[in-house]
């Protein structure tokens, strides 16, 4: 199994794609109204959970998105998948057609990736361009016509795609940072569906011998479905953690990946770091404040919630077919997750069987008090249909 996941580098400027990219790409991202706050208020945390509801409401109640599959032994309720509105809106396009792998970062997307590619024998995608490149040091576009990507994935040594096939496409989004202060992970659904289009394309310089990275951005209209993951907060948090010491950060290669280590890097690099921003930021109000300030690492679990109430609204948004997989399900239904998602891609099983080896479980780096109030925060800050696909990481907590 390749690692959980994932990239993270500054960008650079556009300067040499197509002209449609660059005017996408400088055009100004909205910003967040200014609120003064009232006694007796909503908090801006509801405010946006009861604003995202209602666009959810009228899109999911008509469309039927997310129906909820019984699949565990102890008669608890757990999600393998769903599907949303069964027509491809972009029926007119030609084959192949792009869907989304939609993730927050180390839940589970290399290996979804890779199962795919083994599975069919076809390549998969990604918005980001550096992640593999052709023997000249230069990204692979999966499409003449298309040079913002998205970029192939191990594409020397798998086929192109071929007939009706929908090609699973890697993107994070946005309100993914990792060691970061609210005004760069707060995002409304504008944003962040924008980030969901980002990527970068690697470009060969022959002068420096090196190759240089652009920003580059899709039109969202060429998404045509959608496959959404999620996996148990807690163990995503401390994968995250695991992911910035691979990315060699001195002030934190010395930290040993345990749970001290893990403690001290969210005390150090994440919770002391950014108290003053987001003590009296508009987005904590004191209930979610007080429930979360003593979890380590709080503001990861913030994000975490947000990030898929941002996925779930912008699904709705775009009107699009959905296929939703946790993460725990490839231990508990292989099979039928990964048949049901090429049945989803319309891709057909002409390789092998992956291999699976499950990612460690992590809720012991977290006292019971520390887990039970990330649930109850998780219960206040996630819309209706967040929480029908998270709270059974919380069953066990009375919540």
């Amino acid at each position: 199994m390749s690692p959980l996941d994932d990239e993270e580098s500054s960008p650079l400027k556009v300067n040499d794609l197509t002209e449609r990219i660059e005017e996408d790409m400088h055009a100004p991202a909205t910003k967040e109204n200014a609120a003064t706050e009232k006694p007796n208020a909503l908090s801006v945390p509801q405010l946006l959970v009861l604003i995202i509801s209602a666009v959810l409401l009228g899109f999911l109640g008509t469309n039927g998105y997310f129906n909820i599959k019984q699949d565990r032994s102890d008669g608890k309720q757990v999600v393998i998948h769903s599907k949303g509105a069964q027509e491809d809106p972009n029926d007119h396009r030609p084959w192949p057609r792009l869907a989304w792998l939609m993730s927050f970062p180390n839940s589970g997307t290399s290996f979804t990736l890779y199962a795919v590619r083994e599975m069919t024998q076809m390549c998969t995608a990604t918005n980001y361009g550096t992640e593999w490149k052709d023997k000249n040091g230069n990204s692979v576009a999966l499409s003449d016509d298309h040079p913002e990507g998205p970029f192939l994935i191990d594409g020397e040594e798998m086929a192109a795609p071929k007939g009706d096939m929908y090609v699973l496409t890697k993107t994070h989004c946005g309100g993914r940072c990792t060691t970061c202060g609210p005004d760069a992970y707060v995002e409304d659904l504008y944003s962040f569906r924008r980030r969901c289009r980002m990527g970068f394309v690697a470009v060969y310089n022959n002068e420096t011998k090196k190759s240089e990275r652009f920003d580059t951005i899709m039109d969202y209209e060429r998404i045509s479905k959608i496959v959404h993951i999620l996996r148990d907060p807690f163990d995503n948090v401390v994968s995250r953690f695991h992911l910035e010491k691979k990315k060699n950060y001195t002030d934190i290669t010395n930290i040993p990946p345990t749970k001290k280590g893990f403690r001290d890097f969210c005390a150090h690099q994440i919770d002391r770091k950014f108290l003053g921003k987001e003590r009296y930021h508009k987005i904590w109000d004191p209930k979610i404040w007080d429930l979360l300030q003593k979890v380590p690492c709080h503001s990861d679990f913030y994000r975490w919630v947000m990030w898929h109430n941002m996925a779930f609204a912008l699904t709705g948004d775009m009107g699009i077919p959905s296929y939703i997989i946790h993460y725990e399900n490839y231990t508990k239904s292989f099979d039928e997750v990964l048949f049901g998602l090429l049945d989803f891609l319309k891709a057909d099983f002409t390789g092998k069987m992956p291999e699976f080896i499950q990612g460690k479980v992590y809720r012991n780096f977290f006292s019971k008090e520390n887990i039970k109030n990330v649930g109850l925060a998780a219960k206040e800050l996630a819309l209706p249909v967040t929480w029908e696909h998270i709270r059974h990481y919380f069953d066990d907590d009375g919540l």
